[in-house]
């Protein structure tokens, strides 16, 4: 793919993923977010944009590579978002920083994407289990326009900045500024959206060259299967009620699913590791 990107700015974009995805942002930019419990809540960690949506064309043209991310946004809709991030090839796996309390953590999720297939799954430590996901919109052609232009630093590297306009199966395009680094064979370093609707900012930090193993983007060992997203999601809302009646009747032995904690993991490198 070729270097991509204009000037980075705050604008903004309409997510093209599945239905699933979209029932997130139907509130619109302009609404506070709201706040759910319950599965609602737990909902609002699904596969981030980034994966699922035309960004990741533009995360997948490098060989492969691990990176800090970061996903910003003036949208209320959007909550902001950081982990690491590990692409070989057209395979994405993304794992969220830990969150600071143990409740929001059992309700923290990792994602692997295959942005040639348009498939991967949705990983909970706190279950010990995964479940498939899809999108029904392909994106597959990104076209650049102009000549990139070197402006300056991102992250520590000299960036070139132009235009990408991604193409999806259903004739829509989503447009961005794309800030490449030629030191790392054209990885996108910073991704703006430039459309109308739901505003956010990529930027990778942090980053080393070279493929993971093919490993990590199969579901680990010992992991249950759930049929889909929203068993799982009901499973996880399910237990931690489960959890709270038993501490109110004394009987709570701690850990997000009330069985100590054996469930829950830092994360498939340790919370502790970087990229």
């Amino acid at each position: 793919m070729k270097n991509f990107n204009m000037k980075r700015c705050q604008k903004f974009f309409r997510i093209e993923t599945s239905t699933v995805f979209l029932a997130l942002l139907v509130a619109g930019c302009a609404h506070e977010p709201r706040h759910e419990s319950g599965a609602a809540a737990i909902r609002q960690s699904v596969p981030p944009v980034f994966l699922t949506g035309p960004a990741a064309v533009l995360l997948t043209n490098a060989n492969g590579f691990t990176a800090r991310l970061a996903l910003t946004s003036s949208c209320g809709q959007m909550r902001p978002m950081s982990g690491r991030l590990f692409v070989s090839g057209s395979k994405l796996y993304f794992e969220p920083d830990p969150a600071s309390s143990k409740q929001a953590r059992a309700n923290q999720f990792s994602f692997v994407w295959d942005a040639a297939a348009n498939n991967g799954f949705i990983l909970s430590e706190a279950l010990q289990g995964y479940a498939p996901i899809s999108s029904a919109i392909w994106y597959t052609n990104v076209a650049t326009q102009g000549a990139p232009l070197t402006t300056g630093r991102l992250a520590g590297y000299r960036v070139e900045q132009s235009t990408a306009v991604v193409d999806a199966s259903n004739g829509q395009q989503s447009k961005f500024a794309v800030s490449t680094a030629r030191e790392l064979g054209g990885l996108a370093v910073g991704i703006d959206s430039l459309e109308t609707s739901v505003p956010y900012t990529i930027t990778l930090s942090k980053i080393g060259l070279g493929r993971s193993p093919e490993s990590l983007f199969l579901p680990p060992d010992g992991f249950t299967k759930y049929a889909n997203e929203d068993i799982m999601l009901n499973e996880l809302v399910s237990r931690q009620q489960g959890s709270r009646r038993g501490e109110d009747d004394g009987n709570y032995r701690g850990g997000p699913m009330g069985n100590g904690g054996s469930n829950h993991h830092p994360g498939r490198y340790g919370s502790e590791s970087e990229p």
